[in-house]
């Protein structure tokens, strides 16, 4: 059936601050198809083409809309932004004397007239802009994960050109996942600076300020991210998140609900938890088992507050995860499993790895960088490696296939695996923690340490996370040996205890990803 404009045009804007931009992309262009002057279709063209640094290709983009709908007070400040990164300070100060004219709130009109004084200024120095090429080969890398070519290539543009706001974010970004948060706050002060009306950067700035312990300056920066865009998705996440661990559970639950998120939807349901809501969640849990009833979030919470409650939810994804877990050894696939371990250990050496990355759990220890996967186009052990998963999937899928829940009934058909590595050192661990990408999860064990009587080292199921637990819920230590297979459902919470013995321990981990989900 054929979308209508609206349905076009509401699917491309949840695609949009999903991050999925070339789906976000079709239905805009769907809809100037057949309405070229489409005012919100043109205007969110024009932001996906700022996002990637493209300003020159949306301006004709914001003009158009702005004509076809001159009272809209955010075309204008795209509009203003845009001829900014561009340099064209002439037009951006003619069309800021418009906006004037249209009553436009002054304090925003001044911010960016502010801009203009300070960019032009600098024009002597710096008149030129980095070349497409270079802005473009930046993107790539970080996009790409190759972390230390766009940090590199970051710098060069900055000190090249020093008001260049896109190249200070992506440094920004770089310095945060290489886990050097307070170097991150400089660049990302900065890119704040250079472009305030960019709600983007005052919410990444947010995030950096809330990773070290600045609440109230993060919720500043979210409060200003969102007074820019007050639909910014991944802003009013954050700023849920924060205001949650303030104790401000009212608010917290507000921001979730305006959030259009898919992650949001558990963050709700925890905050009425903490306002002591049952019924409600329940409720919504029965609603949300008919329209999204694959969530692996959702599922682990349902389990949760099931077990709490005494009284099961209508969200029937997998609702005792613990019953799921798998134990193997790669000693039943492999003749000698200790050589092919230190074979494997040997391949891993080579990987790329990254000192506690940022957004992940592991602490004191090293994990393979964002983004790759060891298991795309792998060679050697860790290509055999992948084929004993997907054999030992076989056989897991074969023990529990006669299970009732859509975890077994609606089983990925496709072995499509994300796997990574961590090496923890002494005194190394992870948060509990749970893999919302994935269906199942596994971990293969490699280096062991020993256990000490006290579970060092040891893998610890629950189904507590951080935000939500209860000292009664069901729990499950296993102390895993060298070649061990630990298969579990994506949904249960898991933690490393942490362990002093002076050695490593080494991992690989993997995600067994729904055909539909993107790690």
């Amino acid at each position: 059936m054929e979308l209508t404009v609206e349905q076009a045009l509401r699917q491309g804007v949840a695609a949009h601050k999903e991050g999925k931009l070339q789906d976000a992309e079709r239905f805009y262009r769907a809809i100037l198809q057949s309405q070229p002057l489409h005012p919100d279709a043109n205007h969110n063209l024009g932001v996906l083409a700022v996002s990637v640094n493209k300003a020159d290709a949306a301006l004709p983009l914001f003009k158009t809309a702005l004509e076809a709908s001159p009272k809209t007070e955010q075309f204008w400040l795209s509009y203003i932004d845009a001829l900014i990164k561009e340099q064209q300070f002439d037009n951006a100060k003619q069309v800021l004397e418009r906006a004037k004219k249209q009553g436009l709130d002054n304090e925003k009109l001044n911010s960016l007239k502010a801009q203009i004084v300070t960019i032009s200024q600098t024009e002597h120095s710096d008149s030129a802009s980095p070349s497409q090429q270079k802005l473009s080969s930046l993107l790539e890398h970080y996009q790409n994960s190759r972390y230390d070519d766009a940090e590199k290539l970051a710098k060069s543009i900055t000190q090249q050109f020093p008001t260049h706001q896109f190249s200070w974010k992506v440094l920004g970004a770089v310095l945060k996942q290489t886990g050097r948060i307070t170097d991150s706050l400089t660049a990302m002060r900065k890119s704040v600076q250079l472009a305030p009306q960019d709600a983007e950067a005052h919410s990444n700035l947010g995030v950096t300020l809330k990773k070290l312990g600045r609440l109230d300056d993060a919720e500043a920066s979210y409060n200003q991210a969102i007074a820019l865009k007050p639909d910014f998705a991944d802003a009013l996440y954050n700023r849920s998140q924060l205001l949650f661990d303030k104790a401000q559970y009212e608010a917290a639950l507000r921001d979730a609900d305006a959030c259009i998120l898919k992650k949001s939807r558990v963050r709700s349901l925890i905050s009425l938890y903490a306002l002591g809501r049952v019924g409600e969640i329940y409720k919504r849990l029965e609603l949300q088992s008919k329209s999204d009833a694959e969530n692996i979030s959702l599922a682990a919470f349902a389990a949760f507050i099931s077990e709490v409650e005494k009284k099961p939810t209508a969200y029937n994804f997998c609702p005792n995860p613990i019953d799921f877990i798998h134990i193997a050894n790669l000693s039943s696939h492999v003749i000698d499993s200790v050589a092919y371990v230190e074979g494997i250990i040997e391949e891993l050496n080579k990987i790329q790895t990254i000192w506690e990355p940022s957004g992940k759990t592991t602490n004191n220890g090293f994990q393979s960088i964002n983004g790759m996967n060891l298991f795309k186009n792998p060679a050697g052990k860790i290509a055999q490696l992948k084929s004993i998963i997907i054999n030992e999937i076989e056989a897991y899928y074969l023990k529990f296939k006669n299970e009732k829940c859509l975890y077994i009934q609606k089983f990925p058909t496709i072995r499509n695996l994300f796997g990574w590595t961590v090496i923890l050192r002494q005194q190394g661990y992870q948060n509990a923690h749970i893999h919302p990408n994935g269906w199942l999860s596994g971990v293969i064990y490699l280096k062991v340490v020993p256990s000490l009587g006290k579970d060092e080292g040891a893998i610890e199921f629950s189904l507590n996370s951080k935000r939500y637990h209860d000292v009664n819920s069901r729990s499950s230590i296993f102390q895993p040996v060298v070649g061990d297979i630990v298969f579990f459902p994506s949904s249960l919470h898991h933690k490393t205890i942490p362990f002093t013995t002076d050695v490593d321990r080494i991992i690989v981990s993997f995600d067994l990803i729904p055909k539909a989900a993107k790690h």
